[in-house]
């Protein structure tokens, strides 16, 4: 199964996220800031590269996690890629979708935005790091709810 993590821009709380599912990040405490930082692709993409599915690793199931940025496409992001699985004669329940984005606020907007597109990263990625430590709980839940959907594919 290839799992897709998505959101505005691929860098914060899709990555937060696909890092808990790999194990990367321990669910039990808050991470510190370090430990956000040298995620991979966390506050690190560059304006453009929103679309680009990446490949963050296998879990213990033999899943491929992926994260990608989506801009404004909503759901017609899923609409894409669900059309693009039965093009390709893929079977869409190997394709799973979670869309991190109601879980952002507004420090994780107003950071990526200040980070992300304006290059003012030394403003932009403090805020964004709070934004997250405050959404944690909340991502660590997101992540556990969905692991049944992937369980239950193995």
């Amino acid at each position: 199964m290839k799992i897709i993590y998505h959101c505005f821009g691929g860098t914060h709380s899709s990555v937060v996220a696909a890092a808990l599912h790999l194990g990367w990040i321990d669910p039990h405490r808050l991470p510190a800031p370090d430990e956000l930082r040298s995620l991979p692709y966390f506050d690190r993409r560059s304006p453009g590269m929103e679309g680009w599915i990446l490949f963050l690793g296998r879990d213990r199931y033999n899943n491929e996690v992926y994260v990608v940025g989506k801009r404004g496409m909503g759901e017609t992001f899923e609409n894409l890629i669900g059309g693009l699985t039965q093009a390709l004669d893929l079977p869409r329940e190997e394709v799973l979708l979670l869309n991190t984005s109601p879980l952002v606020n507004w420090l994780m907007a107003v950071g990526g935005f200040l980070s992300r597109r304006l290059g003012i990263t030394l403003l932009g990625r403090p805020l964004v790091i709070w934004g997250v430590r405050r959404i944690f709980t909340r991502l660590v839940t997101f992540v556990q709810e969905c692991r049944l959907l992937w369980e239950i594919n193995r």
